[in-house]
């Protein structure tokens, strides 16, 4: 099974919009959000505002903590980032692919931490390789 990391942060990204305007009936500043976060999770997240904004622009994506207290706290809904989107405006058109994505009959309903952390797991792999073939290019054109 392939992720293409950017789809992900891209998906994760508008995922975490969305929420954010509905449970904040508009958007909340990036400071505001991460302060929230900070007490939501009683003091044990602490994020800068620039992290909030790379989660936004779906430069980056959270780590597992993080990303555990917001589908809690924000009612995040993972399977939006996992179903097949082919036709999701939302997803630049260079990014789209024939099989990137689980068909929505394979996502269960809740995902539980064993699945989340998988999730994590393939995506740190796959933008590392893409790191490594990066410098590997750039050490084969000096």
């Amino acid at each position: 099974m392939h992720y293409q990391v950017s789809q992900v942060k891209i998906l994760f990204a508008k995922e975490l919009q969305r929420r954010c305007s509905e449970k904040y009936h508009k958007f909340p500043s990036n400071e505001k959000l991460a302060r929230d976060l900070c007490l939501t999770s009683k003091y044990h997240l602490k994020v800068s505002r620039e992290t909030i904004r790379k989660w936004l622009k779906g430069d980056t994506f959270p780590d597992l903590d993080c990303l555990l207290h917001l589908i809690g706290w924000l009612e995040l809904d993972m399977r939006n980032i996992f179903l097949s989107n082919k036709d999701n405006p939302d997803i630049p058109e260079n990014l789209h692919t024939e099989s990137n994505f689980l068909d929505s009959k394979d996502i269960p309903v809740e995902l539980n931490v064993e699945q989340i952390n998988l999730i994590i797991k393939v995506l740190k792999s796959q933008e590392t390789s893409q790191i490594v073939e990066m410098q590997k290019k750039s050490n084969s054109n000096l």
